[in-house]
Parts: C-alpha cells; structure tokens; sequence
C-alpha cells in the first residue's frame, strides 16, 4: 500500500506521509510488540521471528530475478496515473512483468521430493502431529536431513 498510494493520491504530499507511516510501521510495529507482548523473543530476531531458516551457503544472482521482476511490477504499476486508453502499454508492461516472474519462480523453484518430504515433517512437528511425523518419516525411502 505504500507504494500502491502513489497511484491513487493527485498530491504528493499525501502519498509521501503514507508511504513514511508504511515504512515508520514495519520498523516500529515489531519493536512494540517486543516490548509489550512477546518479550520472551531475542530482540536480535524481532524481525524474523518464525521464518524458515535457510542456511545459504553460495550466492546465486539467478535466485534475486523474481523479487527483482516483482519489484519492477509495483514500480510500474505504482507510475500508472489513470487507466484511460493511453496507459494500456503500461498495463501491459506491468502484466508481462508479473507474469514473467510468475513463470520464473515456477520454474526456477527448488523442486526436491527430499525437501518437500522434510516440510511435511515440519509441519507436522509444528502442529504436534507425532504420529503424522513418524508415517511421513517411514513412508520415506530415503533418510531424510541431518537437520531433522
């Protein structure tokens, strides 16, 4: 929505303090939550609570184009001022790019039988599903991550 209002206000001064109030939000709506309600957290973190975490090992530029394509999308869209005739060749731009990302992450996507096996396993660890981790865990042939 910070973005998305630059589309939608005729001023900028409006667009730019709901753009800040977006930003000021997700840096201090953590922060509160921190210090009022989940305290028991590492405030190191606050901002990554609850994430998969992914250890990367090497870089690889190819994993950045679909945020970079999405990124470009909102960009794109967010320039767009009134959908009359005149601005069909940006929504077009703006459709190519989403689906060009959308085409790239499907088929660039990280498609390991192993990987997916260890998410339902997760899953079922998070849920407290003992017995579904135990039938996911022998109905594998392979063993599965150290990790799990």
């Amino acid at each position: 929505m910070a973005a998305w209002v630059w589309r939608l206000e005729k001023r900028w001064q409006p667009a730019l303090a709901i753009s800040l109030s977006g930003l000021l939000s997700m840096w201090l709506l953590p922060l509160f939550f921190y210090r009022f309600v989940y305290y028991q957290i590492n405030i190191d973190n606050i901002y990554v609570a609850r994430l998969p975490l992914y250890y990367v090992l090497e870089e690889y530029a190819s994993y950045y184009v679909p945020f970079l394509l999405l990124l470009l999308f909102f960009v794109v869209v967010s320039l767009i001022r009134k959908p009359d005739k005149s601005s069909w060749l940006g929504l077009l731009v703006s459709l190519f790019l989403l689906l060009a990302a959308s085409i790239y992450t499907y088929r660039h996507w990280y498609h390991d039988e192993n990987f997916h096996h260890e998410l339902a396993m997760q899953r079922c660890i998070d849920g407290l599903d003992w017995e579904g981790y135990w039938r996911k865990l022998k109905s594998k042939r392979t063993p599965p991550h150290a990790l799990l």
